[in-house]
């Protein structure tokens, strides 16, 4: 049976990028069976070195301020990721096509939203506390819960032209309540800034609705809910 690197060498690679343990051609592409991982082309599927150390960062105080903002989320750019430190400073919420319009919503922090992220090498760690408030109306009733969710991400990662992929979850941890962990999230570095753009689903949005209003979930979410998380560069 062929093995990875038997398919990699089948393959018509170039002479100047996209070869296995080569530079990655541009928009990050690689010739078939590999993937593009720190500006190098490797095996797809390729796990974490072995005895990857899954990191921790420090984390800001509370409470970062949270936002919802009108229109759609933009897009992000990526950039270069080097070792570095960053704490939450603010969370913006995009809420465009997520709700019917039969539904009146607000989400605002509950006091207690705070974050951090490191990375370090082929490494990661990300923990996030967001403690969110859901208020709103429908169909004349007033509803209030509370939607708080403890993230915390640690594993090897990989970038694409704006993304960062991985098994983010490789070392334990948590992700949003209801939703399987994604394989990959956008992201941009500008500067001492930082931003990810989270996507909290349809389903994970309807089952954080007062138990009473479950039953119109269908009708009242009619999207997915994108979350920017946004960090500033720090030295400890």
């Amino acid at each position: 049976e062929d093995t990875i690197e038997d398919t990699i060498e089948d393959t018509d690679v170039s002479p100047e990028c996209g070869g296995l343990d080569e530079t990655c051609c541009e928009s990050d592409v690689c010739n078939d069976g590999l993937v593009c991982a720190s500006g190098f082309c490797e095996p797809s599927g390729e796990s974490c070195p072995a005895g990857l150390e899954c990191i921790s960062p420090n984390v800001g105080d509370p409470d970062a301020p949270v936002t919802m903002l009108e229109g759609a989320a933009p897009t992000l750019s990526g950039g270069i990721i080097n070792d570095s430190e960053w704490i939450l400073t603010s969370v913006d919420i995009f809420a465009d096509g997520t709700f019917s319009s039969f539904v009146t919503v607000n989400l605002s922090s509950g006091g207690n939203t705070f974050g951090g992220l490191r990375f370090d090498g082929e490494a990661w760690g990300m923990e996030l506390n967001l403690d969110l408030i859901l208020t709103g109306s429908a169909a004349g009733n007033a509803f209030d819960t509370d939607f708080q969710n403890e993230l915390y991400i640690a594993s090897c990662f990989t970038t694409a032209t704006n993304t960062i992929e991985g098994e983010f979850l490789s070392c334990g941890g948590s992700w949003i309540e209801n939703m399987e962990p994604p394989s990959s999230v956008d992201f941009e570095i500008n500067g001492g800034e930082l931003s990810l753009l989270l996507t909290i689903d349809q389903e994970a949005m309807g089952a954080a609705l007062p138990e009473e209003y479950q039953q119109y979930a269908g009708m009242a979410i009619t999207g997915d809910l994108l979350i920017m998380i946004n960090f500033e560069e720090v030295t400890f």
